[in-house]
C-alpha cells in the first residue's frame, strides 16, 4: 500500500471528515447556527457580572491587575512584586496579559480569559469529534453543557484554557499525519510547550489524547497481542515527542510547583470515603444546585441513551479508553498534592471530555427530527447557561457589599479576612450561588479585591513558588501564607486555632473584615474590646483594631 497523506491520516485514528453528510440544510444551517447560540449562551453571564461567584476568579483578577502595572503604585510597590522567575507553568493568563495588560484593562482582561475558559473546553471537544468522525453534527451542541463544571466554579481559569487547548492541539492531529516528520515533531513539541505553561494537566491531557489517537477508533488492537504490542509502540512514538518539554522543565526550573510547602505539604492528602468519590465523578457536571444541573444533563445525554438502546453509537475506541483512565485516575489520586488541592477533581473533568469527543450517536434521523433534536439540545445548553447567570447577577451584591465595607479604607493599610461560619447550618441556608459542589464556598477570594479597590495589603493573595508569578514583600511575607483561603472567625478568639502568621494581628493589622456575616450567628466581633465596628453592610462588615491598652 503507498504511504500517502490519506494512509497517514487513517493510521492516526482520526477520519477525513466526509462533507457529504452535512449537505442538507438542516446540518449546513440549523445546527452551525444553534452551536453559535450555545456559544452566546456561555458569553452572556460574562459580559453582564464584573466579578462572578467562582472561588479563585478575584485572584487571578487581582493578580493581573497587580502585574500589569498595580504593584508599581505605593504604597502596593512595599508590599507585592512580580516574580517572572518564580513560576513557569500554571501561569498562561499570566503571561498574556502582562502582554495586553497594559492597553486591556484588568477587569475586562479577567472576563476575557474567564470566556476562553468557558469556551475552549467544548470547543476543543467538537473540534476533536468532528476530526474522529467527520464534519458538523448537532450531538456537539450538547457539549457545551460541560463548559459549566465544579473546577470552573472554582475558577481554575488556566486549567480549562489549558484542558480546552490540548483537545484543539489534538484534533489537529489529522493534519499534521499528513505533513513532513520534521514538521510534525516540531509542531508536536511547540504545542506541548504552551501548554505546560498554561497548565501542568493541559500537557498531561495531550499526552493522553495522543496516545488515545494513536491507540486508534477499534479495539481491535486488543484482541491479540501483537495487535497489543503495535499499538502500544505507536502511542509511546505519539507521545514521547510532546513530553519532551516536560522533561526540560524538571531539569531546569528553579521551582516546582509545591515548592513554597514543607514535607507534610507536600506529601499527599487522599480521601477514599464513597461520599468523597462520588463529589469527584460528579465534578463535570454539577455547579451550584446538583438538582438541576442532572436534570439538564438528561436532557443532554437523552439521544446518546436512545442510541446506545438501538445499538446505533459510533466509538473511537481510543478516546473511550482514554476517558476510562482518566476517570480510574481520579478515582485512585489523592485530593491534595505539592500544596494543590483538587488533584482528584480534575481527572474527571478531562474523562468527561474524551468521552463525548470519542461517541456520536448513529441515529438516523430525518431531517425534521434532527432540527428537532438540535434545538432542544440547544435550549437545554442555553437555558442552564441563563440560570447561572442570574445566579451570578444576585452575587453581586457580595461584592457591592465588600466594596462598600472597605470604601474608607485608607492605603496602605493592612486588612485581615474572616470568614463567618455557622457549623449549625448547611449550604442551603445561605443565598445560591455562595457555595457549590460539596459545600465549598465561593466568596473566599473576595477579600484580596480591597488590594485593587483600596491599596490596602490582604494576606490571602496566592503567591506560591513555583505556580504564581508574583511575591509578598519583607515584612509583610511575616503576615501570608502563600496560598492561605480564608480563616474561621473562631481564629480570632481562640488562640489554638489561631496560625502562627496570624498571632500577631493586633499589632500587625489596622482592620477586620469579615465576610458571609449576613446568615448565621456563629460570633460577635463587637464583643470584642480590641474591635471597633466601623461599617456592617451585611454580607461584609468592617471592623477597626483598637491599638493599646484596649487589646483583649
Amino acid at each position: 500500500m503507498p504511504h500517502t497523506p490519506r494512509a497517514e491520516q487513517a493510521a492516526a485514528g482520526l477520519r477525513i471528515p466526509d462533507l457529504s453528510a452535512a449537505r442538507h440544510p438542516a446540518d449546513r444551517l440549523v445546527t452551525p447556527g444553534l452551536l453559535m447560540l450555545a456559544l452566546a449562551g456561555l458569553a452572556l453571564p460574562v459580559w453582564l457580572v464584573a466579578i462572578p461567584p467562582l472561588l479563585d476568579y478575584p485572584n487571578h483578577l487581582v493578580r493581573l491587575w497587580l502585574i500589569t502595572g498595580g504593584a508599581d503604585i505605593a504604597p502596593l510597590s512595599k508590599m507585592y512584586a512580580v516574580s517572572w522567575s518564580s513560576a513557569f507553568t500554571n501561569v498562561g493568563i499570566d503571561y498574556l496579559g502582562a502582554l495586553l495588560g497594559r492597553v486591556v484593562p484588568a477587569v475586562q482582561l479577567g472576563s476575557l480569559f474567564l470566556l476562553l475558559a468557558l469556551v475552549l473546553p467544548p470547543l476543543g471537544a467538537a473540534a476533536l469529534n468532528r476530526a474522529a468522525f467527520g464534519g458538523v453534527h448537532w450531538w456537539q451542541i450538547g457539549f457545551f453543557f460541560f463548559a459549566w463544571n465544579a473546577t470552573l466554579i472554582a475558577g481554575f481559569l488556566n486549567f480549562h484554557i489549558g484542558i480546552g487547548g490540548a483537545l484543539l492541539a489534538a484534533a489537529l492531529e489529522r493534519r499534521l499525519a499528513g505533513t513532513g516528520l520534521a514538521l510534525r515533531l516540531s509542531a508536536k513539541i511547540a504545542m506541548a510547550t504552551l501548554l505546560l505553561v498554561i497548565h501542568v494537566f493541559a500537557l498531561f491531557f495531550y499526552w493522553a489524547l495522543l496516545a488515545a489517537i494513536a491507540f486508534g477508533p477499534r479495539f481491535g488492537a486488543l484482541a491479540t497481542m501483537r495487535g497489543l504490542a503495535d499499538a502500544l509502540r505507536a502511542v509511546v512514538a505519539a507521545v514521547a515527542p510532546a513530553a519532551i518539554p516536560a522533561l526540560v522543565f524538571v531539569l531546569l526550573v528553579p521551582a516546582l510547583p509545591g515548592a513554597h510547602v514543607d514535607a507534610a505539604g507536600n506529601a499527599p492528602w487522599w480521601d477514599f470515603s464513597l461520599q468523597s468519590k462520588l463529589h469527584v465523578l460528579l465534578t463535570p457536571v454539577v455547579t451550584y444546585e446538583r438538582a438541576i444541573d442532572l436534570a439538564v444533563l438528561a436532557v443532554v445525554l437523552a439521544p446518546l441513551a436512545w442510541a446506545l438502546i438501538a445499538r446505533k453509537v459510533e466509538v473511537h475506541a481510543g478516546l473511550l479508553l482514554a476517558a476510562a483512565a482518566l476517570m480510574a485516575l481520579g478515582l485512585a489520586s489523592p485530593a491534595a498534592l505539592a500544596g494543590t488541592w483538587w488533584i482528584d477533581n480534575r481527572f474527571p473533568v478531562m474523562a468527561a471530555l474524551a468521552l463525548i469527543a470519542g461517541v456520536r450517536p448513529g441515529l438516523e434521523l430525518a431531517p425534521a427530527a434532527r432540527i428537532a433534536t438540535a434545538a432542544v439540545l440547544a435550549l437545554a445548553v442555553t437555558v442552564r447557561s441563563l440560570w447561572i447567570t442570574s445566579i451570578w447577577y444576585e452575587r453581586q451584591a457580595d461584592v457591592r457589599s465588600v466594596e462598600r465595607a472597605v470604601a474608607t479604607v485608607p492605603a496602605g493599610a493592612a486588612v485581615l479576612p474572616l470568614d463567618n461560619i455557622d457549623d449549625r447550618l448547611d449550604a442551603s441556608a445561605y443565598p445560591t450561588g455562595r457555595y457549590f459542589h460539596n459545600n465549598h464556598p465561593t466568596h473566599w477570594s473576595l477579600s484580596v479585591l480591597v488590594i485593587m479597590w483600596r491599596h490596602a495589603f490582604v494576606p490571602n493573595l496566592f503567591w506560591a513558588v513555583g505556580k504564581q508569578p508574583l511575591c509578598v514583600l519583607a515584612p509583610w511575607n511575616e503576615i501570608s501564607f502563600p496560598e492561605d483561603g480564608l480563616l474561621p472567625v473562631q481564629a480570632l478568639v481562640d488562640a489554638s486555632l489561631t496560625p502562627k502568621h496570624f498571632r500577631t494581628w493586633h499589632e500587625r493589622y489596622d482592620y477586620v473584615l469579615l465576610l458571609n456575616a449576613d446568615v448565621g450567628q456563629r460570633a460577635n466581633l463587637s464583643d470584642l474590646s480590641s474591635l471597633e465596628l466601623v461599617r456592617d453592610e451585611g454580607f461584609a462588615r468592617l471592623y477597626r483594631v483598637v491599638k493599646g491598652p484596649q487589646q483583649s
